[in-house]
């Protein structure tokens, strides 16, 4: 508090009539003054008379306050003044040193007196984040005795300050926050004067009370709390967390438990694997085991970067959980350990998406380890790897090049689409990005609109830029980006041209305010040297300019394995556009390039020199295309039919060069026009080749987003998608916010595809017949996506199916109208390509139904579709029983284990030997898959049929948490049995296995059932019966669900379950 301020407070004190002084008196009376001076209190009788006339502004006379060295308890935050700057008053609130109560909380009515009349607007003021800062370094850390403190309703606060706050004042033990907001970030990492109690505050009282907006929250090197149960709950209510630091924290000590507990670390990590919008967790120094981290496969969409750095008793089975989280792009295991080199290579294969990886001092990495990657062809697009740099490592890298494109029209946008399904790495853009002249008006629309997912820092309105928060976009100048001011200058630059402005270009593009720079990418694999080739260039552009000198000595000291140069104007070309350009002849391969890229011309053509050396010319990416005149010398390849693009796929010993023509909006790759091959020997020079021209790679195939598995045209995503939905008579009765990320949808009903009701077609989930007078229907869908997903998916093909009209939106955006009135509904009657604008993370698609009145019949379906090799991660079918992607070929063998025993009859067993109460700890223990015979491998060996034992009977337990028997109302039941099977869920028969005998095939039962599972614990029971002289039995069974992730907290146990607020297995 500043000193005028005080004594502005003090000159207002002294101005006072004793009236007001009087009432300020009672209304410290009325806010729970315990006890005052006896000075004081001659001064309250002397005005007694006056105490129900008195106006609340009289509140600032707040000197008084540090009179009262008695004070203890003090409540004025109801009638605190919403004066801007600093309240004089707060300085004296300090200096009543014996205080033990504190009450600032905002009031929207003050009962001083026994009035019950509202206060004026300018008197309902809430403590800011100013004023608290004044308060805490030489106010509030006075308050030693200050053991409550009340803040409820301050929006303004500020944590961090009250963060420190805490810290001071070390008596405080009551803190309420109550309706206070706007913390997004909380870092307190390694609080030197940190105490139990303390971080239980913190836990208990303001993560909570921030959650809605609290998304960083950093606890390193902090103390374990007092009670650390109380701050599971109080941590697992923070959902809207995006970064969460628990390093070396007090957590990482929590021990095993015993064995009837809960263990304390799993129970803590069930709380953050509740948090489905988290991207960044750090764990470092934590004791982590199997089910730690098995309990994190909840975050397996969502979460971009772990790091376990110096994490203990990591066993090879706590690595295997790591294989649930496939969206990890970064993941830090420094220090940790696998029983064998060939662990490592094993887990990694199942974590494609990594770019960083830390095996740093990892035990048993050796280049064996590096051996197994290469030998399962395991290469990430671009892995930067502490420890495999030493051995040699496997890196593909995929690049887009594209030039002339920035037109914003449809070409543009065809070409775009193409490159976001190629899943590539980044782009290089080969200049005219911005026509006609450059401007800052259009650059946005012309370039961010079209590749703004790959740009860092992004400053346009199209999206937030790269989902992976570096820069994937590399351009270089044109032109058009100049304002178009000079011509070609084939025979030299004339001075009186160089009028040009590059402003927004250097403002808005991430070259780091430079028109011409080198760029090292992908650890070393490839340099780009990016040149400004238009006579605006200062630096001249001829080969002993100051430019040209750049490049030479660039070249010349790059150790980059590749090295490629980029300029706009061709130096040879065969177009009649613009043509060859002498004065850019430059000697590049002499100075150690590998290639040359140009655009200008609006065509593609590869012309190569000398034994192979090649210049491309790209520029096809939108603008109007060009014709061809006579060949240039060494021209191989010409194509100006269809805009596109080249594909640049590099490792450390080839580079190929391809372009595609965006002829086809469902496959990137059909129709190749040219590849070209450059190849890297360990020693001598680079070779050139082709790579099979004209002879596309297979079509991709088309993959549904909401289901993980390929697109059905026939069935959609029948009995594979669960909607939440709703149903109103009119249009607006639904919040406006109901398409939102936001929305709450908690209070709609469940239901799976296909929904309506009618002849049409087979449903799962019954919608109101148009009779009940409710026609509109309402349908909400979640899809988490990780972090790469964006831009893979820049176009996606939407398929409806709708009964009557549909509207589509994403993220609370509209994407799509169904423009027919009326249709009966086939699969499907809307198949249009749309960009849906998806982030990393949560992604809401909603869907709004109308149908007419007296209709017999209205329905829904809904899936998007992309192009791809495989399905991308993330969105895909789960198994309940290994929480991990549900496996077709093996089942859960190995990976699940079951209470088992044999008898000779059908009858030798209890007849409750299905039941959840059911004691069966006296039964034997294994792993699936079980049986005997040459079918399969069996990790457990059941009787032969040879000894009479042909009743075989199983079960396992499948603990749940609240939220999860809504979400598997319907699951796909799946067996494999040799003879035939029952199935039994919680005691009541699921299923029949109808077939007498057969041979196993996986799965040789597959159907939907609804399993009644229930909170806690459930008991799934299996009957399998074998044949007199058989020659093999055998018994796996997985239930499976479609999720964007694994459901959290689900413990598959063969020993029972404790559920009563964390499941565990017992």
């Amino acid at each position: 508090m500043e000193t005028d301020a005080c004594e502005k407070g003090n000159a207002l004190w002294e101005r006072l009539p004793a009236a007001v002084a009087g009432d300020v008196l009672n209304r410290l009376q009325q806010a729970d003054l315990v006890a005052v001076s006896t000075a004081c209190l001659q001064w309250r009788s002397a005005v007694q008379s006056s105490l129900n006339t008195l106006a609340p502004r009289s509140v600032l006379a707040m000197p008084f306050v540090g009179r009262c060295v008695s004070l203890k308890s003090l409540r004025l935050g109801e009638a605190l003044p919403a004066a801007p700057g600093p309240f004089p008053g707060f300085c004296h609130i300090t200096a009543a040193t014996g205080l033990t109560a504190l009450s600032l909380a905002a009031s929207a009515t003050a009962a001083w007196n026994g009035s019950t009349a509202l206060l004026p607007a300018a008197d309902l003021a809430c403590v800011t984040a100013l004023q608290l800062l004044q308060l805490v370094p030489t106010g509030l850390a006075r308050l030693q005795l200050l053991q409550r403190l009340v803040l409820s309703g301050c929006h303004q606060l500020d944590y961090d300050v009250l963060a420190e706050l805490l810290l001071s004042c070390s008596s405080l033990t009551h803190l309420d926050l109550q309706r206070t907001g706007q913390l997004q970030q909380l870092r307190l990492m390694h609080w030197a004067r940190a105490t139990p109690l303390l971080l239980e505050r913190v836990l208990c009282q303001i993560v909570p009370a921030a959650s809605k907006v609290l998304a960083d929250l950093d606890l390193s090197g902090g103390c374990l709390p007092a009670d650390p149960a109380k701050c599971w709950q109080g941590l697992a209510a923070a959902t809207n967390l995006t970064r969460l630091d628990l390093s070396d924290a007090g957590f990482s000590r929590l021990g095993y438990a015993n064995a009837c507990g809960t263990n304390p670390t799993v129970a803590m990590l069930a709380a953050v694997a509740g948090m489905r919008r988290l991207s960044e967790l750090r764990l470092c120094g934590w004791r982590m085991y199997f089910a730690s981290l098995h309990v994190l496969a909840g975050l397996q969409g969502c979460l971009r970067s772990l790091e376990l750095s110096g994490a203990r008793d990591m066993s090879d089975g706590a690595l295997w959980s790591l294989t649930h989280l496939t969206g990890l792009t970064r993941l830090g295991l420094s220090g940790a350990a696998a029983s064998s080199p060939h662990t490592w290579p094993l887990i990694l294969f199942h974590l494609p998406g990594l770019q960083h990886l830390d095996l740093s001092n990892a035990g048993n990495f050796n280049s064996s380890s590096v051996a197994g990657l290469h030998a399962s062809a395991i290469c990430w697009r671009t892995l930067l790897v502490y420890t495999l740099l030493q051995y040699g490592t496997c890196v593909c890298f995929k690049l887009a090049a594209v030039g002339d494109y920035g037109v914003d029209n449809s070409n543009e946008l065809k070409v775009a689409n193409m490159i976001a399904a190629w899943g590539v790495d980044g782009v290089l853009a080969l200049g005219d990005n911005n026509y006609f002249v450059g401007s800052n008006n259009t650059i946005d629309a012309q370039v961010g609109k079209y590749y703004g997912s790959f740009i860092y820092p992004y400053k346009g309105t199209y999206g937030s830029g790269s989902p992976t928060g570096t820069n994937r976009f590399w351009p270089i100048t044109g032109n058009h980006d100049w304002g178009n001011t000079c011509g070609d200058g084939n025979s030299g630059c004339s001075a009186s041209c160089a009028t040009g402005s590059l402003a927004a270009h250097l403002w808005y593009m991430p070259v780091g305010g430079k028109a011409y720079y080198n760029k090292v990418l992908a650890g070393g694999l490839l340099e780009i040297f990016a040149l400004d080739s238009d006579c605006n260039q200062r630096d001249g552009t001829s080969p002993t300019s100051v430019q040209g000198q750049w490049l030479q000595n660039a070249l010349a000291a790059s150790t980059a394995t590749w090295k490629f140069v980029l300029l706009h104007h061709s130096p040879f070309s065969s177009s009649t556009g613009h043509g060859t350009n002498p004065r850019l002849q430059w000697p590049f391969e002499q100075w150690g390039a590998h290639a040359v890229f140009s655009a200008h011309d609006h065509l593609y053509e590869r012309i190569t020199k000398n034994a192979g050396f090649p210049y491309f010319v790209n520029g096809a990416g939108g603008q109007s295309l060009n014709s061809f005149g006579t060949p240039e010398s060494g021209s191989a390849v010409r194509y100006s039919t269809t805009h596109g693009a080249q594909l640049l796929t590099i490792n450390a010993t080839t580079a190929d060069i391809a372009f595609y023509a965006a002829t086809d909006a469902t496959n990137p790759y059909a129709s190749q026009v040219d590849c070209y091959r450059l190849t890297k020997p360990a020693s001598g020079a680079v070779a050139y080749s082709s790579c099979a021209a004209g002879a596309p790679p297979p079509a991709a195939p088309q993959y549904s987003l909401l289901t993980g598995a390929a697109a059905d045209d026939t069935a959609g995503t029948h009995n594979r998608v669960m909607w939440r939905y709703t149903s109103t008579a009119a249009a607006g009765g639904v919040d406006p916010a109901w398409a939102a990320t936001s929305f709450a949808d908690t209070s709609w009903k469940l239901g799976a595809t296909r929904l309506g009701y009618g002849n049409d077609f087979v449903y799962n989930t019954t919608l109101p017949a148009a009779v009940t007078g409710l026609l509109h229907h309402w349908f909400r869908v979640y899809v988490c996506l990780p972090p790469t997903a964006p831009a893979a998916l820049g176009s996606v093909r939407l398929k409806v199916l709708s009964d009557n009209t549909a509207e589509v939106f994403i993220n609370g955006l509209r994407a799509y109208t169904d423009p027919a009135a009326d249709h009966e509904p086939t699969y499907w009657n809307s198949l249009v390509n749309i960009a849906p604008g998806f982030v990393a993370g949560v992604n809401v698609i909603a869907v709004h139904v109308t149908n007419t009145a007296g209709s017999s019949d209205a329905a829904m379906d809904l899936d998007m579709t992309y192009v791809a090799a495989a399905p991308l991660p993330g969105v895909v079918q789960y198994s309940l029983m290994t929480g991990a992607v549900a496996n077709n070929a093996a089942g859960t063998h190995n990976r699940v284990a079951w209470r088992y025993t044999s008898t000779a009859a059908a009858g030798g067993i209890d007849p409750a030997w299905a039941a959840t109460s059911f004691a069966d700890a006296a039964w034997k223990l294994g792993a699936a898959r079980l049986g005997y015979g040459n079918d399969f491998v069996y990790n457990t060996t059941l009787p032969d049929a040879a000894t009479g034992l042909l009743h075989h009977w199983f079960r396992v337990y499948v603990c749940l948490p609240a939220s999860a028997p809504a979400a598997l109302s319907s699951v796909r039941l799946k067996v494999l049995s040799d003879n035939t099977a029952e199935v039994f869920i919680n005691g009541l028969r699921a299923y029949t296995d109808p077939a007498a005998d057969h041979e196993p095939v996986y799965w040789n039962t597959a159907v939907n059932v609804s399993p009644g599972f229930v909170a806690g614990s459930n008991v799934i029971a299996v009957h399998v019966t074998n044949t007199a002289g058989s020659s093999d039995a055998a018994m796996d069974l997985d239930m499976t669900y479609v999720a964007a992730a694994p459901l959290p907290g689900v413990v598959v146990s063969a020993t029972g379950c404790l559920c009563s607020t964390t499941c565990a297995p017992r």
